[in-house]
């Protein structure tokens, strides 16, 4: 007699969740074998956040130089010339924790990549004041506009200045009744007030493209000698910066030909075209001053970059050369919690010619104004 057939239960598919611990059971049985499945995951993930790395280190060097020597030449670089400094380096927030747990022996890199944003292109200089050997000048320059009802009145004061060049500040009969017995000379935007008397005062022919003046030029009676006072206050990027930030830059970097892309792309270019030319004028003629020269004023363009080479390459940084500090002057005050609310560019800058050596220089501190003061003092060098 044949047994009657006995009916199995059908087999029953595992929850997702058991058959994911099932594999991880089994994946963590076998994580030391080094052709296993959890090893070959972490050998691949080692070397992407290796590659991660070298890339945002690489990227780095690779943008900041290109910043420090081209940044009128593109607009991508013009515009970055003005983002804070500090924002290079929020990438390592990310890469840190990761970097730490799978390549912990290279968080060196990340050391180095803040040393080289905040001590190499940031550049703080520690000069410290020098005691003057023979007679000393002290200017002060400060672009009084927007100032936010802050006035630089208690640093004169206590600077005690020889001289003040203020920009967007051509109001002569009310500075000469706010420092009487000073000499006080004005035109257009531009004032100059003197302890030595003011024999010259004349605007520049450069113009913006906005056909605003951009620079003056003064000669002062210095004990006996003429000393030649340039104060500049070059056109401002804040046109072009403004539309970059607020969406024109996807466009500039997307846009195609005859677009509002293209548009911004031309304008900046044009924009830094004519800042270049206008520079390199004033430049030349300061250069040619058989007397001392001192050139300060809002430059509009931070210690970077080609224009402030140019400067740089035919005259002394009184910053550079005798300052303290990151020497910051732009924005005075703001809400950005990465510069911890203060400026993070130096666009207010004093040079001199190779007749006067600067023996300290200093930004003005706290002043939640839109540009602080620059003041340098420099003595005559001997012959």
């Amino acid at each position: 007699m044949t047994p009657a057939p006995v009916n199995e239960p059908a087999p029953v598919d595992d929850p997702p969740l058991v058959t994911l611990l099932e594999r991880l059971s089994k994946a963590l049985k076998d994580w030391r074998n080094p052709s296993g499945a959890v090893q070959k995951a972490l050998k691949w993930t080692r070397r992407t956040v290796l590659a991660v790395n070298l890339s945002y280190a690489a990227i780095l060097v690779l943008v900041l130089a290109l910043l420090e020597w081209q940044a009128e030449t593109h607009w991508f670089l013009s515009f970055a010339l003005y983002v804070p400094p500090q924002m290079w380096l929020l990438p390592i927030l990310f890469l840190a924790p990761v970097t730490l747990l799978l390549q912990p022996r290279w968080c060196w890199m990340h050391l180095g990549c803040m040393l080289l944003v905040l001590f190499l292109y940031m550049d703080p200089q520690f000069g410290g004041q020098r005691t003057a050997k023979g007679p000393s000048l002290k200017i002060l320059t400060n672009n009084r506009g927007q100032d936010n009802k802050q006035s630089p009145t208690e640093f004169i004061t206590a600077e005690k200045p020889d001289v003040v060049v203020f920009q967007e500040a051509g109001r002569e009969a009310q500075y000469a009744k706010a420092y009487p017995g000073l000499s006080v000379r004005a035109v257009n935007e531009f004032t100059i007030i003197s302890r030595h008397t003011v024999k010259q005062i004349e605007l520049l022919p450069q113009r913006g493209l906005n056909s605003r003046p951009v620079a003056m030029r003064a000669v002062l009676d210095w004990e006996g000698r003429d000393v030649i006072i340039y104060s500049v206050h070059f056109t401002s990027p804040r046109e072009h910066l403004e539309p970059m930030s607020k969406g024109g830059f996807l466009a500039a970097a997307f846009g195609t030909k005859g677009g509002y892309g293209e548009k911004l792309r031309k304008q900046t270019a044009d924009f830094w075209t004519h800042q270049k030319k206008m520079s390199t004028e004033i430049a030349e003629m300061a250069k040619k001053e058989s007397s001392p020269t001192i050139i300060a004023g809002d430059f509009n363009v931070p210690n970077h970059g080609q224009i402030y080479h140019l400067y740089r390459s035919q005259f002394t940084d009184a910053f550079e050369e005798a300052g303290t500090g990151y020497g910051l002057t732009f924005p005075g005050f703001t809400r950005n919690p990465i510069t911890f609310f203060g400026p993070w560019l130096r666009l207010d800058q004093i040079f001199a010619n190779g007749q006067l050596k600067p023996i300290a220089c200093k930004a003005e501190p706290g002043r939640r104004s839109q540009h602080r003061s620059m003041v340098a003092t420099f003595e005559l060098k001997q012959k």
